[in-house]
């Protein structure tokens, strides 16, 4: 859980009876609007970090970057940003990768063109030189299990050249590259004051 404390209980012994009356609809509002600070700026982060193309970050997608408004009526006031994709906790602080699906992971090489990579790679085991599908111009994606295991692509409609387009292995090692964490905390201290300010002038307007 990441914690970003301010000063508003002392702030608010400076306050009148209206200014404090406005406080928790101003904080809750500003927690909220932060939040979504936080949100846009890791939203437009993430395809700088994930060579991927499947918006999975979309606030509308299942796995997206997603926030909890703050309620005034809290007494706990807080706002929440997340994501419940079932690799983030693996991309921020690292570990062994397992399939999510399936029995082995497809790991990019160098020949993997971006508009073809996945985030959660996994493939059944086929047989020997099996096609998995067609390509432009003849080119074919198979899988051979003699020595080197990967998906290959076919050049042109000749057996021959071939590019190694996947490894296939069991697990990978995961180094922490995410950083949701940190862009968090520096987004959200840098964004809160100004935020709170907005929302305190706003619900004075607004005052009854």
């Amino acid at each position: 859980m990441l914690v970003v404390k301010s000063n508003i209980k002392e702030f608010s012994r400076w306050m009148n009876k209206v200014e404090k009356k406005q406080l928790p609809y101003a904080t809750a509002l500003a927690l909220t609007r932060t939040a979504q600070d936080v949100q846009s700026y890791i939203q437009d982060a993430i395809s700088g970090i994930f060579n991927v193309t499947k918006k999975w970050w979309l606030k509308k997608q299942p796995t997206g970057i997603k926030i909890k408004s703050a309620k005034k009526t809290d007494k706990n006031m807080f706002s929440r940003i997340y994501t419940e994709a079932y690799f983030a906790d693996l991309q921020e602080d690292g570990g062994v990768k397992k399939p999510h699906k399936g029995r082995a992971l497809l790991i990019p090489t160098n020949k993997t063109p971006k508009y073809g990579r996945k985030s959660g790679g996994h493939i059944k085991i086929l047989n020997d030189s099996k096609t998995l599908s067609k390509g432009k111009n003849g080119s074919r994606f198979f899988e051979m299990e003699s020595g080197f295991v990967g998906v290959f692509k076919r050049r042109g409609k000749k057996r021959l050249p071939i590019d190694a387009m996947y490894h296939v292995v069991g697990s990978a090692n995961i180094k922490p590259r995410f950083g949701f964490k940190r862009m968090a905390e520096r987004v959200a201290i840098q964004r809160f004051s100004k935020r709170f300010a907005e929302a305190l002038a706003k619900a004075l307007r607004t005052a009854r």
